[in-house]
């Protein structure tokens, strides 16, 4: 688009992925890098901080751009848009703010991606644009009212996941975990199990390991994060195509009703989605009178179109009278307690998350398996685990 004041010309090339993403106030925050010739401008280009710490609402959130001082520099232009190429289209900001060196914008998106730039203005002309910073909007920068935070994962460090924090369920269970799933779950592999660049990356991989096809992870916070009651925050890009079963997930930490197993001890799914119905996620619940097994389970299916491209709030709110299931803080699924046992409610004592992508099985596999497709990754940005206090 044109400029807003004469300049010589300059040439912009690709942008460039030059650095890891970081975290910083509750955003998170990429580094790319504006490739350009010398257009010969002597006045230097901007260097950028990152976004400051807005306070998010439940539908916009404020953002503090803010800048270095570029000597001989009497104004400077920040825009700031919705994609790289800073198209009119895109644009949200395109300001001149004077002499000031940080500017606050109100109305953006929550879980929304925004770019950002600016160029330094003097009397005898403007800098090249600074290097482009991109940053997403969180799903909330303040602890949503009447809970408090007791536990989290934010995933800032690399390597294996956090041993204080998660464990693991190892092997192909019994009958391919009850479910004819295909894959075998490691331990402590890399592969399969990893944290790098601030998020938490669960990969199904086609490659034989212990008589089995795939290999793949499930993390579990039992005996590490057990809760009764709460609400549960998991910010996720789910992998896609025919044969992959990500899953969301809590189980029975205390295994003390029926017959000790599934479904007596109760299963609160978060979030499942199988792979060849891309656009949708489910949430339900299963115990021994409402289960799979007997076609009686309590579900609900809503529609999230870029579940597979876009991250997502999969999220859960569990109390003595209910468990209501979101996503982006949309409630679409509900079970109330009806108060008559344990058959029906099991959900009065400790259960625990689980985190994994299973390849196949009765209900991911119903349509077979595509080998070519993996590897397959369920990328998770934060777990935050909240407990009611008002």
């Amino acid at each position: 688009m044109p400029r807003l004041w004469t300049a010589l010309p300059c040439v912009m090339t690709a942008l460039v992925y030059v650095g890891p993403d970081f975290k910083s106030n509750g955003y998170n925050v990429r580094c790319l890098k504006d490739e350009r010739v010398n257009s010969g401008v002597l006045l230097e280009s901007p260097r950028l901080s990152s976004p400051g710490n807005g306070a998010a609402t439940q539908s916009i959130t404020p953002a503090l751009f803010t800048w270095n001082t570029v000597p001989g520099a009497a104004s400077y232009i920040l825009q700031a848009a919705t994609d790289n190429s800073f198209s009119s289209t895109s644009l949200v900001v395109n300001e001149n703010v004077g002499n000031n060196l940080s500017k606050q914008v109100s109305g953006l998106n929550l879980l929304s991606t925004y770019y950002w730039r600016v160029s330094a203005i003097s009397n005898s002309g403007a800098s090249d644009w600074s290097d482009v910073w991109s940053f997403t909007t969180p799903s909330n920068t303040i602890t949503p009212k009447g809970w408090v935070q007791v536990w989290s994962d934010e995933f800032n460090y690399n390597g294996l996941p956090d041993s204080t924090k998660w464990g693991y369920d190892v092997g192909t269970g019994l009958s391919g975990w009850g479910n004819n799933e295909l894959e075998y779950y490691t331990f402590k592999n890399l592969n399969n199990a990893r944290v790098k660049d601030t998020v938490l990356i669960i990969e199904a991989r086609n490659e034989q390991y212990n008589n089995s096809s795939y290999t793949s992870a499930r993390l579990v916070s039992a005996d590490k994060g057990d809760w009764t009651y709460g609400r549960f925050e998991i910010r996720a890009k789910l992998p896609g195509g025919t044969g992959t079963w990500p899953a969301i997930w809590m189980l029975s930490t205390d295994k003390t009703y029926g017959n000790g197993k599934w479904p007596d001890n109760g299963e609160i799914d978060i979030m499942e989605h199988v792979g060849y119905d891309p656009g949708n996620v489910i949430g339900a619940v299963h115990c021994n009178l409402y289960n799979g097994m007997n076609n009686r389970q309590k579900n609900a299916v809503t529609a999230v179109p870029d579940a597979e491209t876009a991250f997502h709030v999969y999220a859960l709110e569990w109390n003595k009278d209910s468990i209501n299931i979101f996503v982006d803080d949309v409630k679409y699924f509900t079970m109330i307690n009806e108060n008559t046992g344990w058959q029906a409610w099991p959900f009065n004592k400790n259960f625990h998350l689980i985190l994994n992508v299973a390849v196949g099985g009765n209900w991911g596999g119903k349509y077979g398996v595509v080998p070519s497709i993996f590897p397959q990754q369920m990328v998770i940005d934060y777990v935050r685990v909240f407990q009611w206090v008002n």
